[in-house]
């Protein structure tokens, strides 16, 4: 019996036929997402296999994290689940247990200089900038940007085992980030993210993409799309409504540091996208599979029959388009030689470390961990 951050679980071990140990984590989850989620696993394990063939990839050892999820029924499912692997949440509890914090004063904290903000004697503020001053007032009292560097400083006697850890996470978080911009996967809050202690090694739980009926909000991706309005006011499209575009807080570039955040950070995710928008891979083809089945997803939970839509093809198609965009993007190296070439990922990790940007966050979302 395990008694994790959020729920406790029961874990079993299966011993291999060589010996090995195998840990797994029995879940009751609900089959209406743990089988996207399963499929988004599978479309990733595909796009592994790219990278094992690409000089580029290979040479940096650079793959994509997944669990091994098992179903067992539509109810239950195993999911490998490591002792060496920690939560974000879980370090952060740590510390304040280590500081005799309670865990929640951060949120305290906002709560009432938000309510000193909107004080109704007082001109309207600007929500922004109060948040922002929030944020700063928070790593400075009660959650230093050190927190998760110290943890994992700690876990090594020797600094050549954390430098090899510091560069094995750097590499995975590229992949996870990459993972999580390129099909819109919002929500990234601390519990989510587990990291390996002893490997670096890093995987997100709960890797849904972010649909959203096109009516409800407003997406230039789609301004060129062919759908007529009927079919854009009831087709779910793909998007992030976050201002970052992913998740990078002030503890994870404090371990990630200044030299890996320019140096292995950018060029991974780069790398990652030209091997899978390389023409000869035809990304295309497996996207086309996995986004019909998210949109038939959503159509169910609508309570709408997709097979009597006339514009499913469609639909299919301008998100596939969207998906392949923003890859093409990360893949652009900038041919004008005034700038580095992973410039265009610069500038989205520039958006993603913005104090404003990360303050406009969700306060669950825990911008300053």
């Amino acid at each position: 019996m395990i008694r994790g951050s959020t729920a406790c679980y029961k874990r079993l071990t299966i011993r291999g036929h060589d010996g090995s140990l195998h840990p797994f984590a029995v879940q009751f989850p609900a089959a209406r997402h743990c089988r996207r989620e399963e499929r988004i696993f599978q479309l990733f394990r595909l796009f592994n296999d790219a990278l094992g063939r690409n000089v580029q990839a290979r040479r940096r050892n650079i793959d994509l994290t997944l669990p091994i999820a098992v179903p067992l029924s539509p109810h239950i499912r195993l999911m490998s689940d490591d002792e060496h692997y920690t939560s974000m949440l879980k370090i952060y509890e740590n510390y304040c247990k280590k500081k005799g914090q309670n865990r929640d004063e951060p949120l305290a904290y906002t709560i009432e200089k938000l309510h000193v903000a909107y004080d109704p004697r007082l001109p309207k503020p600007d929500i922004l900038s109060v948040k922002t001053e929030i944020l700063a007032a928070i790593q400075t009292m009660f959650v230093p940007s050190t927190v998760m560097k110290n943890y994992f400083m700690s876990h090594y006697s020797k600094f050549e085992d954390f430098w090899l850890f510091r560069k094995q996470f750097s590499s995975q978080y590229a992949s996870f980030l990459f993972m999580t911009y390129m099909l819109c996967i919002n929500s990234r809050q601390p519990p989510k993210i587990h990291i390996n202690q002893s490997s670096g090694r890093v995987w997100t739980s709960e890797m849904l993409p972010y649909r959203v009926a096109s009516g409800k909000t407003h997406t230039t991706a789609f301004n060129n799309s062919t759908l007529d309005v009927s079919a854009q006011r009831a087709a779910p499209l793909f998007c992030s409504l976050e201002l970052v575009p992913f998740r990078l807080t002030p503890n994870v570039q404090k371990l990630i540091g200044e030299a890996g955040m320019e140096g292995i950070l950018s060029m991974h995710m780069m790398i990652i996208a030209q091997c899978l928008s390389d023409p000869e891979y035809e990304i295309e083809h497996f996207l086309s599979l996995f986004v019909r089945d998210e949109i038939i997803t959503w159509f169910t939970q609508q309570h709408r029959p997709a097979s009597h839509d006339p514009h499913l093809r469609e639909i299919v198609r301008v998100n596939v388009d969207y998906v392949i965009k923003r890859v093409t993007q990360l893949a652009h190296m900038d041919s004008s030689g005034q700038g580095v070439a992973s410039q265009y990922i610069l500038n989205l990790i520039s958006h993603a470390v913005n104090p404003r940007n990360l303050a406009s966050s969700d306060t669950l979302w825990m911008a300053y961990f």
